[in-house]
């Protein structure tokens, strides 16, 4: 991986090139997700949010881009320092592993928001967020992606380890979820607004 520098190809890979890193049958989980329908022009024009981060058209794409630039970036951090080889065989994950979380972690927001005719974000089809995660694990199931179960603890601590699952001395999310909710947080929070056309 190269060194990250404002203009290296590395911070401008759009999210189809990320795509490319993610291996085996995840990798064909995405393709035929990609081919079904109108789901390939959904993602083009979705925003990332209704308001919060990423609220224009082409918005979910550049929020993906960036959790997986800043995934990137931060397993390799873990991979120069040996930290990979370090964690227990059952918390061990490649690249490939947490590319996948962060194509799904927000898989269901394509199809929940939308524009009006002036152009500003809207919920389209409203959630639950209990129907976002039935959402998400239908869209796993029917197009056969793999989940190992630290990319599942991924997918469900991406956005942090819950008040309900905190355990004094133990640790609910795992060292991927904890990268992903990383990802996600410095994306949604830092570059909520990079990215946007002016």
């Amino acid at each position: 991986m190269e060194r990250l520098d404002a203009k290296s190809e590395f911070t401008k890979r759009t999210l189809w090139e990320w795509l490319d890193y993610i291996e085996g049958p995840n990798r064909e989980a995405i393709d035929r997700f990609l081919s079904h329908g109108d789901n390939r022009q959904r993602l083009e024009t979705s925003p990332g949010s209704r308001a919060a981060h990423h609220d224009w058209e082409g918005g979910w794409m550049e929020h993906e881009r960036q959790t997986m630039m800043i995934a990137a970036h931060t397993y390799e951090l873990f991979d120069r320092i040996g930290r990979i080889d370090e964690l227990p065989e059952g918390e061990k994950f490649t690249l490939s592993d947490a590319l996948t979380v962060m194509f799904l972690h927000d898989i269901e927001k394509p199809f929940v928001y939308g524009f009006d005719d002036e152009g500003h974000a809207i919920t389209t089809n409203p959630m639950t967020k209990q129907e976002r995660k039935s959402f998400r694990k239908s869209i796993i199931e029917e197009f056969g992606f793999i989940l190992k179960p630290t990319m599942a603890n991924a997918l469900t601590y991406v956005e942090g380890e819950r008040d309900v699952d905190y355990i004094p001395g133990g640790r609910a999310e795992q060292p991927l979820a904890s990268l992903c909710q990383v990802a996600d947080n410095l994306s949604a929070r830092a570059f909520y607004d990079h990215g946007r056309a002016t």
